[in-house]
């Protein structure tokens, strides 16, 4: 349950930083690096849940500096959703991301022998 929870919470970080500093396209490339270097601890949930946080904590601090409500409303309006179901894809979009791309990385890389 603790490398879950470290996995968890290191995925969170790098993919929250990933995003700042890179953009979305490099959440898959930093979760296919840690599910091929480090294999098996925290999973594909661990990855979905990383993912997922990051983009929360990113769109919670946004709203902190500006009015992200309101933009997801007007967005919402044109789409024709509401603005929470948005903001709700958006977290969503980021556990798949991130989740796929640890489900990829996991069939296509065979696990290492410890020892």
């Amino acid at each position: 349950m603790n490398a879950f929870l470290r996995a968890w919470g290191a995925l969170s970080v790098l993919c929250a930083l990933a995003t700042v500093f890179v953009g979305w396209w490099a959440v898959p490339i930093v979760v296919a690096l840690w599910s091929a270097l480090v294999p098996r601890v925290g999973g594909v949930a661990a990855a979905a849940l990383g993912g997922a946080t990051a983009w929360a904590a990113l769109l919670l601090m946004q709203n902190r500096a500006g009015r992200i409500t309101e933009v997801a409303e007007l967005l919402g309006a044109i789409i024709g959703t509401s603005g929470l179901a948005l903001l709700a894809l958006t977290v969503l979009y980021g556990a798949l991301l991130a989740g796929s791309t640890a489900l990829l990385v996991r069939a296509l890389v065979p696990p290492r022998r410890r020892g």
